[in-house]
Parts: structure tokens; C-alpha cells; sequence
């Protein structure tokens, strides 16, 4: 059944599909967040998901509407043509039993032919292992949409063993390996040393078959009574049980397709929840377990389930409400009413409330979706988080929640990850994980390259350095980079509060302001600290300049381990000379000098002075204020500053207007 069922995910690819020219992203098991500036294609990645679930489903039902309707046009600019690749790993005990017990159905239906009496025996001959994992249990499922073709959409299979074109029923053998998949089924029972191959020759062409094409080459019959065999053979009654099937069937098929549509329903995307409350849902589709809700049936139907339902659903909508206390503090339940929407016709109705304590005793039932938008979110966390999936995928989750709320869903995230695969998409520092190490391992940073493809980053250093990084990332300022175009590191605090100010009101002159631009303003607290920032930058994939105080401008300065400092020697020791060559590298000043005798006037300060020594002095005799916020209000902005924040967009390579 589902819930015992679990794959993993293990790439998403795409070529011309929505916004992405070329995208190609490694997924690891465990908690990965994805994170990136405003168009990079996050939220396409979700999009991606729901494509590969809609096409393995209509391979496996016939059912092209869904999918026509919903990608017809998601081609890229246009596009008549576009793919999505989905890696997929069956690598636990229940998918590969299943796959195999898949496998040896497959084997027996085509050996089986005019010799239905046989069956048990062709059943009890076959090997108890077919390696049918070697052939299927690991690949990609590939969904492509092509206008020029008859039929524009492609749903395939891929492994290293076998291309199945799970629409057409056509398999390929890929790769030079000997096995069931690329051997005849004939030829390898034989050397299995199976004393029933030789009937085999009596099904004719079927004896040519190999394993992968008797599992792609479209539904079998599945019902042992359909096929009039009996006793049922045992590996047909195994996959009637692994798959749900009543035993008593008396008609049905089932093939590669239905098998992986199963396995993928078991990975969630949740995007777009339906309603909360529930209207127009007949009664006994809410107390069957066994009928199947929507999925986007309303947050009402999803909690009424679990709550009427067997053992193992009460269970989980205990772990919903015990999750959402968690999350927000308050409690969760949900209530049934019937209303009347005609003479003699009522509707059910399900309500997810909030019980609160009355001020004048007692407790009332608030319906949940009067309780707040923090809360509704809250409450449909809580359903998908205790849902058994075993891949979630998370788009921006928590979006209109407070910080605190944030850090606790990361906490429940991060404990999800030891048995199940997450996938989260998010623009909030709070849920980018930032404890130690191990933690920078679980975050993906998207970036546009200039052709068009999807740039994938990852921290990938030593350890020492990686263990740098992540105390960096424990301030939410510098999480806060991995979802800007560019970041511009500053020396202070001083420099960041005049630069926002003075750059709010950069539109007024022709510029882009930092926040239209997507660009953060980092202090590092030191001009030595500017190459162990820098160092982050560049290893999340994240643009980035330099504005430096004059005496960090030296040979033998801090900035001299920064990647890729300018060799100093062979330029002139003049300031001007020096500044220039600095410039090159993306490291920018507003000294006049080097200054570095101590008198401090190659720091920003000495710049305030110049530029209203009146003003600058009234700030920085003003005691405990920020000097730097408070100087710039009183002052226009300098045409040294915009100049500097014109060089740095360049330097980024940020449009300028």
C-alpha cells in the first residue's frame, strides 16, 4: 500500500520547460531547502514534480486531459517542445519487492499462453530472485511534450539497462550488461537451469521476450481468475496483496505504468491546499477510508478523515494536532455540521476549529478559518507534515507566519528528515538551516547564468571551511544573502546604515535601489573579515563586491587572502594605482588615501567629514545614536556614492537602470 511504500527522489531536470533554459539539480535523501533570488526558479521546481506525477498518471489510466490542459503551454518562451526528467530510486525493501513480485507476474502471464495447467509449476520454477531491481528499481522517469509529433506526449522509463516507453508499451535495451533485462527470457531461464524453458517455445514470440519487455510493453492481465489459473499462482496472489488489489477481482491489468504511478502518488507536493472548510462531499466518501479524496480536497476533508477513520488514521490526526500545538501553541479539532442547500437536500460540512477558553468559562469552538491567516497555514503544515509520504516537497512554506513559527516548522523539518525525503523551496532566512557543518549540505542555491540555464550551488569545501561557513550562516543577515542577486560586503555597521539611507532614494537618479535590485548590504565588523565572507559568497554562487577602508588597500593588508586579489607587485605602489587595480577585482573605496598611520583617515568617518564637516561633527558628538543612519538623513546623497553604487552593479553584473 502506499504508506509502505517508499521512493526517492534523486534529480529534477528540465530542458525548455517554464522559465528554465537548462536546469539539472541532484537531490540528496534527508532535508534539502532551496533557496535563490526572485526568478531563479524555485517555485518551477514544484511545478516540475506535479508534470512527472500528471504524465506517469495518464500512462497508467489513458487520461490525457489533466495534463493537456495544465502544460499544453508551458513550454519556455513559447516553446513547442520541453522535457522534465525525474531521477527515481526504489531503494527500499517494499518498492523492490515490489518491482519483483511485478516481475515474476509478468514472467508467469507470458510463459503461461495454452498452458494455464502449468502455471503453479512455471511459478514454483522461476528463481527466487529475477534481479528485477537491476533492470527497473532505479532510473529516470522522463515526460516530454512535442507538437510536431502525432502524439505530443512522451512518458518513459529510463534505466541503465532499459528505455520503456510506458505510452507506446516499447522497451529498448540500453547498456552492454547480460541479465533478464537484455537477454531473451528464454534463453535466461535456461540458464537459470529452469526445467519448464522449454515450454516456453510453445508461446512463440513471447519466448523471445526479455524481462524489461514484458514489464514495458503495456498492462497485463492481473486477475488470476481472468486468466483462468487455478490454483492462483503464487507471485500473481503476492502482487494482489502488495498492490491493494482484492483478491476476487475478476477483471483488471496492471503494468510498469500503474506501478510507478503508485510509488509516485506516495511523493506530495504541496503548493496549492485547497479550501479549509468542506462543503458538498457525500457522507460516506468521508467515512469510507477506502474512497479516495482529491488532492486538493479541503483541509475539513483531509482532518474529518483521520478523525472517523481506522487506528492508523485516528493515530495521524492526533499527530496533526499535536503537531499544530507545537507549531503555534493552540489547539486543533475539527466538527461536522449539515446544512440545508435545498427543499430536503443537505450537505455535510466539515470545520476545522481552534477550541479557546472562554472569558466567562468554559471553551469555544472557533472555526478555523476566522482564527487568522497564521493559523490556516499553520493547520495545513500540520496535515502534510504527519502524512506518510515518503518525499514531501514544500513550496515556500510558512510564508505569512511569524519568524518564530518559522524556526519551530524548521525544527519539525529537520526531525522529518531522518526517515523521509523534504524538499523545501523558501525566501525566509528562518528556515535555512544553520547549526553546524553538516547543515550546509542541505541547501541549494538557484542563480539565472547569463545563457539562460539554471546555475545549481552548493557549499562544497573542506571541513575546516565548511565549519567557517556555518557559523557565518547562524546570523539571519547572512542567510539573508542566499536569496539576493548580489550582496555588497562593507567594513561596519556605519557603512551599511548611510548606504541603505542614501541608496532608498537612488530611483531619483536614474539607479535601481538595493532592495529593487535584490541587493543586501553586509557589515563584516572588520576589514579582516572580508576574505572569509568573500570565501561564503563564492562558494554558494552568490555576486558579490567589496567597499574597503584605505589601509586594507595594502600589499600586505587583510584583503590580500581575498579570491581573486589583484597581484600587487607589479603595480606602483601610488594609492590611485593601487585603488584601480583593487577596482578590477570588485573591491571598491571612498578613502583618499591609504591613511594607515594610525589617524583613521582612510575610514568611512574621515569621508563624512568631507562631505559636511559641519553636519558630521553635530552626529558624531550626539552620544550613543547611529551615526551613520543619522548623518546620511541630514545629507543629500553624495555623487561619490552613487557613483560607487553604479561601479558596484556593474562589477555584479546588475543592470544599472
Amino acid at each position: 500500500m502506499l504508506g509502505s511504500t517508499f521512493v526517492r527522489i534523486t534529480r529534477l531536470a528540465a530542458h525548455d520547460f517554464l522559465s528554465y533554459e537548462r536546469l539539472d539539480l541532484p537531490l540528496d535523501p534527508g532535508l534539502t531547502v532551496v533557496t535563490g533570488p526572485n526568478g531563479a526558479g524555485k517555485t518551477g521546481l514544484s511545478r516540475l514534480l506535479r508534470l512527472a506525477k500528471s504524465g506517469v498518471a495518464a500512462a497508467a489510466t489513458g487520461d490525457w486531459t489533466p495534463i493537456a490542459r495544465d502544460y499544453t503551454q508551458a513550454g519556455r518562451y513559447g516553446a513547442q517542445a520541453y522535457t522534465v526528467r525525474v531521477g527515481a530510486a526504489l531503494d527500499d525493501p517494499a518498492d523492490t519487492a515490489l518491482v519483483e513480485h511485478l516481475a515474476r507476474a509478468a514472467v508467469v502471464t507470458a510463459l503461461t499462453g495454452a498452458h494455464a495447467e502449468q502455471a503453479a509449476g512455471f511459478d514454483q520454477a522461476l528463481p527466487e530472485d529475477l534481479r528485477a531491481r537491476d533492470v527497473l528499481a532505479e532510473g529516470e522517469l522522463v515526460v516530454a511534450f512535442d507538437t510536431a509529433m502525432r502524439h505530443p506526449w512522451s512518458v518513459r522509463w529510463q534505466t541503465p539497462h532499459a528505455d520503456v516507453d510506458l505510452v507506446r508499451g516499447r522497451v529498448t535495451p540500453r547498456g552492454a550488461a547480460p541479465g533478464p533485462g537484455t537477454a531473451t527470457l528464454l534463453d535466461w531461464l535456461r540458464e537459470q537451469g529452469d526445467p519448464l524453458a522449454a515450454l516456453a517455445v510453445a508461446d512463440g514470440q513471447r519466448s523471445t521476450a526479455t524481462l524489461g519487455d514484458l514489464l514495458g510493453a503495456g498492462p497485463m492481465e492481473l486477475s488470476a481468475r481472468a486468466l483462468g489459473l487455478d490454483p492462483e499462482p503464487r507471485s500473481i496472489h503476492r502482487l494482489h496483496r502488495a498492490l491493494g488489489v482484492p483478491l476476487d477481482t475478476t477483471r483488471g491489468t496492471i503494468g510498469l505504468a500503474d506501478v510507478l504511478d503508485m510509488l509516485m502518488r506516495g511523493v506530495v507536493v504541496s503548493n496549492e491546499p485547497g479550501g479549509v472548510d468542506l462543503t458538498g462531499v457525500p457522507l460516506d466518501q468521508m467515512t469510507d477510508p477506502r474512497a479516495p479524496l482529491p488532492a486538493d480536497a479541503p483541509l475539513g476533508a483531509r482532518l474529518l478523515r483521520r478523525k472517523n477513520g481506522d487506528v492508523a488514521l485516528r493515530a495521524s490526526f492526533a499527530q496533526a494536532q499535536a503537531m499544530f500545538t507545537a507549531l503555534t501553541g493552540a489547539d486543533l479539532d475539527v466538527v461536522e455540521q449539515t446544512i440545508e442547500v435545498g427543499p430536503g437536500q443537505h450537505e455535510l460540512t466539515a470545520v476545522p476549529v481552534v477550541p479557546t477558553a472562554a472569558p466567562s468559562g468554559g471553551r469555544v469552538d472557533i472555526p478555523l478559518r476566522l482564527s487568522g491567516q497564521g493559523l490556516v497555514e499553520a493547520a495545513r503544515l500540520a496535515v502534510v507534515l504527519t502524512e506518510p509520504a515518503p518525499v514531501l516537497f514544500l513550496d515556500e512554506p510558512a510564508a505569512n507566519v511569524s519568524a518564530v513559527l518559522q524556526r519551530r516548522l524548521l525544527t519539525r523539518l529537520l526531525d522529518r528528515s531522518a526517515w523521509a525525503q523534504t524538499v523545501v523551496t523558501t525566501h525566509s532566512a528562518h528556515l535555512v538551516p544553520a547549526r553546524g557543518p553538516d547543515d550546509l549540505d542541505r541547501i541549494v542555491r538557484l542563480s539565472r547564468a547569463p545563457g539562460g540555464a539554471t546555475d545549481v550551488h552548493r557549499a562544497s569545501s573542506s571541513r575546516a571551511t565548511l565549519d567557517r561557513h556555518s557559523r557565518l550562516l547562524g546570523a539571519a543577515d547572512i542567510r539573508d544573502a542566499l536569496f539576493a542577486a548580489a550582496v555588497w560586503l562593507v567594513e561596519g555597521a556605519t557603512e551599511q546604515e548611510a548606504l541603505t539611507v542614501w541608496l532608498a532614494g537612488a530611483d531619483a537618479h536614474g539607479l535601481p535601489t538595493p532592495e529593487s535590485a535584490h541587493v543586501v548590504v553586509i557589515p563584516v565588523d572588520g576589514d579582516q573579515n572580508f576574505a572569509k565572507h568573500a570565501d561564503l559568497m563564492r562558494n554558494l554562487g552568490i555576486p558579490y563586491g567589496v567597499l574597503a577602508d584605505g589601509p586594507a588597500l595594502r600589499e600586505a593588508g587583510p584583503l590580500r587572502t581575498l579570491p581573486g586579489a589583484p597581484n600587487l607587485v607589479a603595480v606602483s605602489n601610488t594609492f590611485a594605482d593601487r585603488a584601480v587595480a583593487w577596482a578590477a577585482a570588485g573591491v571598491r573605496t571612498l578613502a583618499d588615501d591609504y591613511h594607515d598611520d594610525g589617524s583613521k583617515k582612510g575610514e568611512i568617518e574621515a569621508f563624512f567629514a568631507r562631505v559636511n564637516a559641519t553636519e558630521w561633527a553635530r552626529v558624531s558628538g550626539a552620544g550613543k545614536i547611529r551615526k551613520g543612519t543619522a548623518f546620511a538623513a541630514a545629507v543629500h546623497a553624495p555623487p561619490e556614492i552613487l557613483a560607487l553604487w553604479r561601479a558596484f552593479l556593474g562589477d555584479v553584473g546588475l543592470p544599472s537602470t
